[in-house]
């Protein structure tokens, strides 16, 4: 039971240092570790967007570009929205055509056409249809698009009508069919890059924690009280000499990595003296007051030993 709680409060200790540390050092990484995913703005612009509060919208727009980056397609397809929203269609449809640009698998060729089709711009609405049967193949199906409401004012448009039939006959002959199987593989693909995006989201915030500050110091200490961990279960080394053992172990490791990745005789040894010390730092000061009070309640016992005696 000792042993358990002095490893409490020893991982305590460590939680509280590593968070000082950082806080004082980047406050502002230390709140915000990782960059918020692409997939939490766009949900917050489309939020703002869908209860009326186009202004809002915008300014989650600017500060996801400002953190993120421009030319990423979700973002500039939520500008083309709001601009639609706003009444803006020619600008609408700007953006939803530099959306469909960067990502020709989203639907904003779609939404580029019934940004044009309120504005007179027919022709141009059956060209942009055309280029996304083109680009999205077998996964934009005619039968969707006639029924989309949309697109609805565009029956009965001649063009229109000889696109819709042209896509039709591709779609439902041999070669159709054949596209529709390598569409299921392609779904089967996705399914697996989308494992590896979340994969990769992962890595990323390793990879931010390791920019911490200290964080070298704190990787040690975590190697440090693992190796203690393992010896304390072996039952071989009791506590606290396993914990005393596993910082030994992980120093010495620590100071071999370091010196042959650097070439350098003292790499590793700062890391190593600030881990250690603020290992057994404050355990050195709380036996040197534990065997100061236990000196003193002894000469206390023998004072009133003697005390007695003389009575």
């Amino acid at each position: 039971m000792k042993s358990v709680l002095m490893y409490r409060r020893v991982g305590f200790l460590v939680t509280i240092l590593f968070v000082s540390n950082a806080a004082a050092q980047n406050y502002d990484d230390f709140l915000h570790p990782f960059k918020k995913p692409l997939s939490s703005w766009v949900k917050q612009i489309d939020e703002a967007r869908q209860s009326g509060d186009l202004d809002t919208a915008e300014l989650i727009a600017d500060a996801a570009e400002k953190t993120l980056g421009t030319g990423i397609a979700p973002l500039v397809r939520q500008r083309g929205l709001i601009a639609r929203d706003r009444g803006q269609l020619p600008e609408a449809a700007n953006f939803f055509e530099l959306a469909a640009k960067l990502d020709p698998s989203s639907d904003a060729r779609l939404e580029q056409v019934a940004a044009l089709i309120p504005i007179g711009r027919w022709p141009e609405a059956v060209e942009v249809l055309a280029r996304a049967f083109d680009e999205r193949s077998i996964s934009l199906r005619v039968d969707d698009v006639i029924v989309d409401q949309r697109i609805a004012p565009l029956v009965g448009f001649e063009p229109f009508q000889a696109l819709i039939h042209s896509v039709r006959n591709d779609q439902s002959g041999p070669f159709g069919r054949t596209l529709q199987k390598l569409e299921r593989i392609d779904v089967a693909v996705s399914s697996n890059k989308n494992i590896l995006n979340i994969i990769s989201s992962w890595i990323y915030a390793i990879s931010r924690i390791v920019d911490y500050p200290g964080t070298a110091v704190f990787a040690l200490w975590i190697l440090g009280l693992l190796f203690s961990i393992g010896l304390a279960q072996t039952q071989m080394i009791p506590p606290p000499w396993s914990l005393i053992s596993g910082m030994l172990l992980a120093s010495g490791i620590w100071y071999f990595t370091a010196r042959i990745a650097t070439n350098q005789p003292y790499a590793g040894l700062m890391t190593i003296s600030v881990a250690l010390g603020v290992i057994f730092a404050p355990w050195g000061i709380a036996l040197a007051l534990r065997s100061i009070l236990h000196r003193k309640d002894r000469r206390l016992k023998q004072e009133q030993q003697i005390n007695e005696n003389k009575e």
